[in-house]
C-alpha cells in the first residue's frame, strides 16, 4: 500500500500596497507644475538603487507614487527632463517651470532635488514604506544653483578637431545626461551648466571606428573654456 502523504496548509498574508505623495514647491514655497519625481528603491547596505517610477507633478504641485512595496525609497524631482515622454498617445504634461530669480551670483536654474531638499544623492531623505501605508507630506523643495558656460573642443586621437555628441551628465551617479550637443568642427558649448562636478562625454566616428572620451569638469564660479575631450 502506497504511503498517504498529508497536505501541508501555506497561509500566504496579502498585504495591500502603500502609496507617498507630497508636493513639489520652489524656493518662495510655492508650486511646482509639470515637474517629472522619479521614484527609486533604496538597496540596503549598498548605496544604489535602482527604477521603480515616475509620476508628473499636478497644478497643485502634487504628486503621488503609483503602488508601492515595503521598502525604502528615495524620491527626485527632476525639472528639466531631456526626455518627454507620451502619456496615453497625448503629449506629456510636463513642462518646464519657471526660472528662478538671478541672485547677487547670476542667473540660476532649477536642478534635479532629493526629498526633501539634497542636490547629492549621498545626502538624500529615505522614505520607508510599510505595507498598507499612505505616506503624505513627503515634499521636495527644489534647489536652484547658477548657472555657467562650458566651452571646449572634441579632438580626435590623432589630435584633429571631430564632430559628434557631446553630453554633460551627473559624476557621482549613472544617469542618463542632463544636456546633449553636437560638435561643430571640434568645438561644443553648454550655455547654462549648473554648478558641481560633472563628466562630459563625447562620441565620435572616424573612419570607421567609434571614439569615446570622458572629462570630468567642476563648474564653480566661473565659466570653463578650453575643455579638451
Amino acid at each position: 500500500m502506497k504511503d498517504v502523504v498529508a497536505p501541508t496548509r501555506i497561509d500566504v498574508e496579502l498585504i495591500p500596497h502603500s502609496f507617498i505623495s507630497g508636493r513639489v514647491l520652489d524656493e518662495d514655497g510655492n508650486p511646482a507644475p509639470g515637474v517629472r519625481v522619479e521614484i527609486t528603491q533604496a538597496i540596503r547596505g549598498t548605496g544604489s538603487t535602482w527604477y521603480t517610477s515616475s509620476v508628473v507633478t499636478g497644478n497643485d504641485g502634487r504628486y503621488r507614487s503609483a503602488a508601492m512595496q515595503t521598502g525604502a525609497y528615495l524620491a527626485m524631482a527632476r525639472p528639466y527632463p531631456r526626455i518627454r515622454v507620451s502619456v496615453g498617445g497625448r503629449e506629456s504634461p510636463e513642462k518646464d517651470p519657471p526660472p528662478p530669480k538671478a541672485s547677487d551670483r547670476g542667473r540660476r536654474t532649477w536642478v534635479r532635488t532629493y526629498y526633501p531638499a539634497a542636490i547629492d544623492r549621498s545626502q538624500a531623505g529615505r522614505i520607508v514604506v510599510r505595507g498598507a501605508t499612505q505616506l503624505d507630506g513627503c515634499d521636495i523643495h527644489l534647489f536652484a544653483a547658477p548657472v555657467h558656460a562650458i566651452r571646449g573642443v572634441v579632438l580626435d586621437d590623432a589630435g584633429k578637431p571631430a564632430n559628434g555628441a557631446v553630453s554633460l551628465a551627473p559624476l557621482d551617479v549613472m544617469e542618463m545626461a542632463e544636456k546633449t550637443v553636437m560638435a561643430q568642427d571640434g568645438f561644443f558649448e553648454f550655455p547654462d551648466a549648473p554648478a558641481g562636478d560633472w563628466r562630459i562625454v563625447a562620441e565620435a566616428t572616424r573612419g570607421g571606428v567609434k571614439l569615446r572620451g570622458v572629462t570630468p569638469v567642476m563648474v564653480s564660479g566661473k565659466d570653463l573654456d578650453s575643455v579638451t575631450n
